[in-house]
């Protein structure tokens, strides 16, 4: 298993005295790249997924999330690409789906069948990524009104869209199986996150 699918990523801004815990498949890329244009100094970290949290003393925190269900959705596709190194690696030889077998709903029961610290971090349950107390959360439906509350705080400015997958709504995707099959395993998300299910 590829060092990703055990770890999460942290991102420091000493100048901003801002850390940002990677939220992936909700706006991650555009966030770092945002703040990154505002500090000349950036250190970020692949931190192990058994590590506790340490959150730096005066610093602000923050993280990105998205509707699990949508977050899925977004990650197939993003794995399908060959260009998305090891999402695209789990999903055809971790995950065993190539050719005709690459189908949502197989892609659906093959990674609630792994243990969450066993997944690529596209698919990791988001609630492993930061920790709960979190002081912002940035939601991926509201990204740039969220976005801008944080910018204002901060004094940074607009934020770009970085790696939009392209696809139908993602409640066209489910069957009511496989809603249900990733209702339970992203348990934790939903109620964390507050998304109604």
């Amino acid at each position: 298993m590829s060092k990703i699918g055990h770890s999460r990523w942290q991102y420091d801004y000493p100048p901003l005295k801002l850390t940002y815990y990677f939220g992936t498949k909700s706006g991650g890329t555009s966030i770092c790249q945002a703040l990154g244009v505002h500090c000349s100094v950036v250190n970020n970290k692949w931190v192990d997924l058994k590590e506790p949290f340490k959150k730096n003393s005066g610093w602000f925190s923050a993280t990105s999330c998205r509707n699990p269900l949508d977050r899925l959705v977004s990650a197939f596709h993003s794995a399908q690409n060959p260009d998305c190194g090891p999402s695209s690696y789990f999903l055809h030889h971790e995950l065993g789906l190539k050719g005709n077998k690459c189908t949502f709903t197989n892609f659906i029961h093959a990674i609630t069948e792994h243990k969450p610290h066993n997944l690529n971090w596209h698919i990791i349950p988001q609630t492993h990524l930061s920790p709960e107390d979190v002081d912002y959360v940035i939601r991926y439906e509201h990204l740039q009104e969220d976005w801008a509350n944080l910018g204002s705080k901060f004094n940074i400015g607009e934020l770009p869209h970085k790696n939009q997958s392209q696809h139908e709504p993602y409640m066209t995707y489910y069957t009511k199986e496989t809603y249900d099959i990733v209702v339970e395993y992203y348990n934790c998300d939903f109620v964390r996150f507050g998304y109604e299910l």
